[in-house]
């Protein structure tokens, strides 16, 4: 009975001094809902976004109906009509289509003299889970369509042979080349809010603190200090990765090194910023952790790390806007498997710099300078 007595007062002091952290009772409240109805979204494997561009070279009644099965699918986004190949496959460079179908010209004839020319179907694989899919959805589509137009003309065939699928910046749906970016995120946020975290509640236990806070040093520096020495541990273990990636993988190619170096910096300053503004308002290790680790766990899962972005809800997707890992992943993904140059990710590094410059300013205008 006494151990019991014992066990339940520990148990109780305890729970007190939990509940007496105004961080913990906040993620015990708020963080069922960001689970429930964030996190619940993000995991959606299906796509129910696909944008499609057509180039239509035949404009016979049969690529008349092709086109428009595709445009009353649930699962398929008509985007763009285009005129050439080479105006759809910009769209697709620029994300703003996912697929290219191409009907050649004289299909129709081809049809009726019982030998259909093949369709070309042209997939971005940047995303494999989202390529793989994608070219079920939109060969399935085809072929239900075509099937119909093939009995019309006494033909009956599965139509397999009539669609031709490539797959465009990752030809072999290698999972390394796409999980790599997600990687180095995994690495940026871990490294980055762990070490500065930790470094910030240290200096307040130690006291060493408190004799910063009374220095004549400014809080810029004491703050640009913790973000710096956390960023340079980052870029450290990023050399580590790419060289492991070169190495096994024959990934990155050295003209990608500078771009991902600037993406990566730009979003590991931000992180480590964010880490302090976290840090500014809390006072022990374990608030600090716990407070940083729930945030990033959630924009590393809507980054599109794992699942499309477009296969989110579209009020999710306006949230990620925001969301600098989404930028990241992205920007990486088009190094990595497009070849993108910087000249070609404005609006990514944009983005990255505006919210680094954004945590950084209110890392610093948070921290109080206080005087013994």
């Amino acid at each position: 009975m006494k151990t019991l007595a014992q066990l339940t007062a520990f148990v109780i002091k305890d729970i007190r001094q939990a509940l007496r952290s105004r961080a913990i009772v906040a993620i015990l409240i708020v963080y069922p809902f960001f689970t429930l109805f964030i996190v619940a979204h993000i995991f959606n494997f299906g796509l129910d976004n696909l944008n499609i561009a057509t180039v239509d070279m035949d404009g016979s009644s049969i690529s008349r109906r092709i086109v428009n099965g595709m445009e009353n699918s649930d699962e398929l986004t008509l985007a763009a009509a285009c005129t050439s190949y080479d105006d759809a496959y910009e769209l697709l460079w620029k994300g703003t289509v996912d697929c290219i179908v191409v009907i050649p010209p004289d299909f129709e004839s081809s049809v009726a003299a019982l030998d259909p020319q093949q369709i070309q179907v042209v997939l971005n694989a940047v995303n494999t889970t989202k390529g793989t899919l994608g070219s079920k959805y939109v060969s399935g589509n085809i072929l239900t369509t075509l099937s119909h137009c093939l009995e019309e003309y006494g033909v009956s065939t599965s139509g397999t042979e009539t669609i031709s699928e490539s797959y465009l910046y990752n030809p072999s749906s290698d999972y390394i080349l796409f999980m790599v970016p997600t990687v180095l995120l995994t690495i940026a946020i871990a490294l980055c809010t762990n070490l500065t975290g930790t470094s910030m509640s240290n200096e307040k236990n130690s006291g060493t603190l408190d004799l910063l806070n009374v220095s004549p040093m400014k809080k810029s520096t004491l703050v640009s200090a913790k973000i710096l020495t956390c960023y340079l541990f980052s870029l450290l273990e990023m050399a580590v990765v790419l060289f492991i990636g070169k190495l096994a993988y024959g990934i990155p190619p050295m003209s990608a090194v500078f771009p991902i170096f600037i993406i990566y910096s730009l979003f590991m300053w931000g992180i480590a910023a964010f880490s302090v503004i976290v840090s500014n308002f809390t006072e022990s290790t374990v608030q600090i952790l716990l407070m940083v680790s729930l945030t990033t766990t959630i924009l590393q899962m809507m980054s599109g790390a794992y699942t499309p972005v477009r296969s989110m809800p579209r009020w999710l997707q306006a949230i990620n806007c925001a969301n600098p890992a989404q930028y990241l992943i992205s920007s990486l993904r088009s190094v990595y498997l497009k070849g993108a140059r910087l000249s070609d990710l404005t609006l990514h590094i944009s983005v990255l710099l505006a919210s680094a410059a954004i945590l950084w300013s209110t890392a610093i205008l948070t921290y109080k300078k206080r005087s013994l």
